[in-house]
């Protein structure tokens, strides 16, 4: 057994099978007869390896039992009984053995007395809730009170499990749906396992599964789930890694972007949290984009460029609401003090002078802009902030002059960002100049225009400032 390697040659591995097979040949010929229990189920591993025949071919538990210990012992006097899953690949003459018999499946009162006689403590409910799930199959019924077990203070401890394809399958539904999430929808689950349908699972695999409605699934049991996740030996974090990036691209296809979104956060793929957070249709809501913003930020594996992209929709958010105050925006334009993207960096100093127009501090104001670029210049120190950062930095200017009455000048600052918003081709920037202006002709009594502005505002895709 501590020679079998689950990446050994098929025939290293096959020839290793066989060896370890003439070993227990060999111990049952020391023993002078007796009846021998063999029970073969659907799936099976040896040390972690598939099982096979000496060829290196691959067999199932039942032909690996009949090749390797049912053959050789037919002549040997032992009484032998054995419980094969599938007579599949076996010869149609079974010799000394003589005609099989086909097991029925248990009746529903065979399997409450089965788990009664392993678990006599156990609720009648939950007699009952093992029994349903299991739906007449041995196997399904054998592990789902093995677990029932586990679950209660007399099972005690459940061993380490080595059946991989139930493994893969377990940690699939794991990943498919996290406890933020009551269930998934049939078919992701089913494409995240490379099946047409979950109809094809085997019977032991849809015990794990019931329905919600609407053609969506979630597990049975899902600290069960999870329990029995941690029995296996094996590392799982790489696997669930691909799992989850595989579940976000399948969500994102189902326009469920949020769960999309989680399922990247947890794939680690910071680029793609980026782009399903900023492009996706419809829209992420800024409390989910907030919550990945926060995560990449603590984790600190994302390119600056993608990283700053969200910074800026969060600074766009509290900008745009108006709540200069908002911890969030401190924390989002402290981020983006450290860039080293001069227009980044610009950025922060508009967003202070907005915020002591905000508070009335309009000498502190005028005080920062005096330190500032003038966005009507057209020398290259300008021009070379690009148009969006002099747009946002004439709004600047607007947002003092019209607190200090000076409409005149407040609206050629508004038609220099009205040119930069233009040239940019930026929404929220030709919101906020729209809004601006609006405000200024109210001011001065000019109500079709500011109705026209503003009303514009109204319709326009960024409810934050239509609802200001």
């Amino acid at each position: 057994l501590s020679r079998l390697q689950e990446n050994a040659p098929f025939a290293v591995s096959g020839g290793l099978q066989a060896e370890l097979s003439r070993a227990l040949l060999g111990g049952l010929e020391s023993v002078q007869g007796g009846v021998l229990l063999l029970r073969a189920g659907q799936r099976g591993t040896l040390a972690g390896s598939a099982l096979r025949l000496p060829d290196g071919s691959s067999a199932s538990p039942s032909l690996w039992v009949w090749h390797h210990l049912l053959e050789p012992l037919e002549k040997s006097g032992w009484a032998v009984l054995a419980l094969l899953n599938t007579l599949e690949g076996l010869p149609t003459e079974l010799g000394g053995y003589g005609e099989p018999i086909e097991l029925p499946p248990p009746t529903l009162e065979e399997s409450r007395r089965f788990v009664r006689l392993k678990l006599p403590y156990l609720p009648p409910p939950e007699v009952e809730r093992i029994v349903g799930q299991a739906g007449r199959d041995y196997e399904a019924l054998g592990l789902l009170t093995l677990l029932a077990g586990m679950e209660t203070e007399e099972g005690g401890r459940l061993p380490a499990l080595r059946d991989e394809r139930l493994r893969d399958f377990l940690e699939a539904l794991s990943v498919a749906c996290p406890p933020s999430w009551l269930d998934v929808d049939s078919s992701l689950l089913s494409s995240l396992l490379e099946r047409r349908s979950l109809e094809d699972l085997p019977a032991l695999e849809r015990a794990f599964l019931e329905t919600s409605g609407r053609g969506r699934v979630r597990p049975t049991s899902r600290p069960l789930l999870e329990k029995l996740l941690e029995r296996y030996p094996h590392d799982r974090v790489e696997r669930r890694r691909k799992l989850h990036a595989r579940a976000a691209t399948l969500s994102e296809e189902r326009s469920e972007i949020e769960r999309a979104l989680e399922h990247a956060l947890e794939a680690g793929d910071g680029i793609g949290v980026v782009r399903l957070c900023l492009d996706s249709t419809p829209p992420v809501p800024f409390g989910s984009l907030e919550n990945a913003w926060r995560r990449l930020k603590s984790e600190g594996n994302l390119p600056l460029e993608g990283f700053e992209r969200l910074t800026l929709a969060v600074v766009e958010h509290y900008t745009t609401l108006g709540r200069f105050q908002h911890p969030s925006l401190d924390e989002a334009l402290e981020v983006l003090k450290s860039s080293p993207n001069p227009a980044s960096k610009l950025l922060t100093q508009v967003r202070a002078v907005e915020r002591a127009v905000e508070e009335a501090r309009f000498e502190d104001a005028r005080a920062a802009l005096q330190h500032l670029p003038d966005p009507m210049s057209t020398g290259s120190q300008t021009l070379e902030l690009g148009a969006p950062t002099r747009g946002e930095l004439a709004l600047a200017h607007v947002a003092l002059l019209r607190w200090e009455g000076q409409a005149a000048l407040a609206l050629r600052y508004v038609e220099v960002a009205a040119g930069c918003a233009a040239e940019s081709d930026l929404e929220p920037l030709e919101g906020r100049t729209r809004f601006w202006r609006g405000l200024i002709h109210k001011d001065l009594g000019q109500w079709e225009g500011a109705l026209h502005d503003l009303s514009s505002v109204s319709g326009s895709s960024i409810p934050l400032l239509a609802a200001r």
